[in-house]
């Protein structure tokens, strides 16, 4: 299970949307160790004193190794991705809205989509929830369905290109996506 404190709301996500269902003997698992380098935009923009709501995108080249059925490994190369997500924090079991933070350059937090047009994911998209605290940036991402069949987990630094306010930005993240067909 995984709880954020949120400007003093508690919030809970369960493990459920983590948990792969038992799919047919013969269904697909792909498991994808991702390196993923991008830029966005944020607005109206980070400052260090008054925390406000914030709308971001972000578009981002994605370096996939593919571990496919039964451990054998296949390099499967780059691709493109994209995401957009403001500060309204939701519960990823349900999608409900939990709360809008106001996010300041040491800390962040909310939803969002994600999807992939080309490289190894292309075709995949989902949801995103994301905290960040400073530079360190967790994302956990799922395919969106319910229940989910696809999931991941990114660790990135985001690292701001303007300051006061920030309205632009640079990630790198590495993480693992798995999802059963």
């Amino acid at each position: 299970m995984r709880s954020w404190i949120i400007r003093g709301a508690l919030v809970v996500g369960t493990a459920s949307m983590l948990v792969m269902p038992g799919g047919p003997a013969d269904a697909t698992v792909n498991d994808f160790e991702v390196v993923v380098q991008g830029a966005g935009t944020i607005s109206p923009g980070l400052t260090a004193v008054v925390p406000q709501p914030q709308v971001w995108q972000l578009w981002a080249s994605v370096t996939a190794v593919g571990i496919r059925n039964k451990g054998v490994v296949t390099v499967l190369g780059a691709g493109s991705c994209t995401a957009s997500g403001s500060s309204t924090v939701r519960n990823p079991v349900n999608n409900a809205v939990l709360a809008t933070v106001g996010e300041t350059t040491g800390y962040g937090a909310g939803s969002g989509t994600w999807s992939c047009s080309s490289g190894p994911l292309v075709g995949k998209g989902g949801k995103l929830y994301y905290e960040r605290e400073g530079s360190a940036l967790e994302v956990e991402l799922t395919d969106g369905n319910k229940p989910a069949t696809g999931y991941g987990t990114l660790k990135c630094v985001f690292v701001p290109n303007t300051l006061q306010p920030t309205t632009s930005f640079q990630i790198t993240c590495e993480g693992e996506y798995v999802d059963v067909k």
